[in-house]
């Protein structure tokens, strides 16, 4: 359960980070086109 809110914790920060603008690797930008792609065909 702790693992959870702290992985959530650490995506939430990523996608912050893109938005407003600060470097980010590709391959973090990858991975959450992939967990946002992954939540779309959940709903």
């Amino acid at each position: 359960v702790i693992f959870f809110y702290i992985s959530n914790e650490g995506i939430s920060i990523i996608e912050n980070s893109v938005t407003i603008g600060l470097p980010v690797p590709q391959k973090l930008k990858n991975i959450m086109a992939q967990l946002n792609a992954d939540g779309d065909e959940n709903k």
